[in-house]
């Protein structure tokens, strides 16, 4: 969806229809969906050792609820919650932009520490998690593996090591310059820079 709104506004010049309720959609797209697909795959990440690792602890109804839907429903909710919150508490403030880029940007951002705790809680956690988590699957799978003194089938070991590998990259050379754009200009790092 945000996407969509970026391509016609540089086919347009500008935000439309232009009304508040346009930059508010756009905004909740921008941040509350991307954000929450990458805390989404951090979970994801965790998930896969306990269902590797831990399948004990899925075994009936209830403890699949708790361990498996829950955390997913928990964290859709957050941030649908949250974002509605601070877009409608801070939208008052807002002076919409609507010949600029991503109707410049909300007014929450102003707010130093909701930036940061919106910049490093929603959108640089979770790509260390998902790395970590990814790559400690792997050498978990190995170090079992030679505890138990199996052989190794490195064509099946390959194979996951190259998706847990290609998805790690992919996540931070996609979601790391945006947050930590975003982080540099909260700290001031970036203010006045052209």
């Amino acid at each position: 969806m945000d996407i969509s709104f970026y391509l016609n506004y540089t086919r347009t010049g500008n935000i439309w229809p232009q009304t508040p309720v346009s930059c508010l959609f756009w905004w909740l797209a921008a941040t509350d969906i991307s954000n929450m697909i990458n805390i989404l795959m951090a979970w994801t990440s965790i998930g896969r050792h306990i269902l590797v690792f831990h399948e004990r602890w899925l075994l009936t109804k209830k403890e699949r609820f708790f361990i498996h839907y829950f955390p997913l429903l928990a964290i859709a909710l957050y941030g649908f919650i949250y974002y509605i919150v601070i877009l409608l508490i801070y939208s008052r403030d807002n002076m919409y932009a609507f010949t600029d880029d991503w109707c410049l940007f909300p007014c929450y951002y102003y707010d130093e520490n909701l930036a940061m705790y919106d910049t490093v809680v929603n959108s640089i956690i979770p790509t260390p998690i998902i790395t970590i988590f990814s790559i400690g699957l792997i050498i978990r799978v190995i170090k079992r593996k030679q505890n138990h003194h199996r052989s190794i089938e490195w064509r099946n070991c390959r194979r996951i090591t190259l998706q847990r590998v290609s998805i790690s990259a992919m996540f931070l050379l996609l979601n790391l310059p945006m947050p930590g754009t975003v982080l540099a200009q909260v700290c001031g790092l970036l203010n006045g820079a052209a």
